[in-house]
């Protein structure tokens, strides 16, 4: 008798390629730095990759579309494992030979694999790869989800002039806090070995819940109102 195997998986909300799409559509960069939700949802992205890491894997293929969001509360939860790998070089946990049709060797950390506009420069190239590839997704992940883009072209063009300048661009500068720019240009930095750590990144200023982000021009005003109450 032919015998089938059935895996029955958790049915997710969505993807935040989905809830991106949908909240660009509701907001504009003056209200988005009062939306609680993407600080709560890239805390739990950092949680995810964090323990991936410290169990010595890297996921190497971090995207929105395998980011998923449960429920009201959006409880993040990281899918798509096809391409995980074991920082040591041992072989990967997934067995399967091929994903997606394109042949995969488990057993090596330099083949060219993982989405383009997410991958780092050193996964790309087809270099050796350890955790910090990782790190430099979610700094893609983080800007656009800082972002807003009315178009696909818009979104594409301003996150490849991203990869290639490694750097928020003039006008974001004018948005957004240092706090945040110089978290981003960190984890994006073109050498894998100076980016900090899904650890770190954790202990980031940004993700105390008693912080308040403002954006650029708000933290001159404010700086400028304690110096003139400190010379009262």
């Amino acid at each position: 008798d032919k015998q089938l195997l059935c895996i029955q998986m958790e049915l997710c909300n969505c993807t935040l390629h989905y809830w991106l799409e949908k909240r660009n559509r509701t907001v504009d960069y003056e209200t988005l730095d009062l939306h609680p939700d993407v600080k709560q949802i890239f805390h739990e992205i950092l949680c995810g990759v964090s323990y991936l890491h410290s169990r010595g894997l890297m996921h190497r293929d971090l995207k929105p579309q395998n980011i998923f969001l449960m429920g009201n509360n959006l409880h993040v939860k990281i899918g798509d494992f096809g391409l995980i790998k074991s920082v040591n070089g041992n072989d990967s946990i997934c067995s399967s030979p091929s994903v997606e049709g394109i042949p995969v060797d488990f057993n090596t950390t330099t083949r060219v694999i993982g989405s383009k506009m997410y991958g780092s420069p050193e996964l790309l190239s087809g270099q050796k790869c350890d955790t910090k590839c990782d790190i430099y997704s979610l700094g893609i992940l983080l800007f656009e989800m800082c972002s807003i883009f009315t178009t696909g072209m818009e979104r594409f063009e301003t996150l490849s002039e991203l990869r290639d300048k490694n750097r928020c661009s003039g006008k974001l500068r004018r948005i957004w806090s240092e706090l945040k720019i110089q978290l981003i240009e960190e984890l994006i930095n073109p050498v894998a070995e100076l980016r900090p750590t899904a650890e770190e990144v954790l202990k980031n200023p940004l993700f105390d819940p008693e912080h308040v982000e403002l954006p650029r021009e708000a933290s001159a005003d404010a700086q400028l109102m304690g110096f003139a109450n400190k010379k009262k």
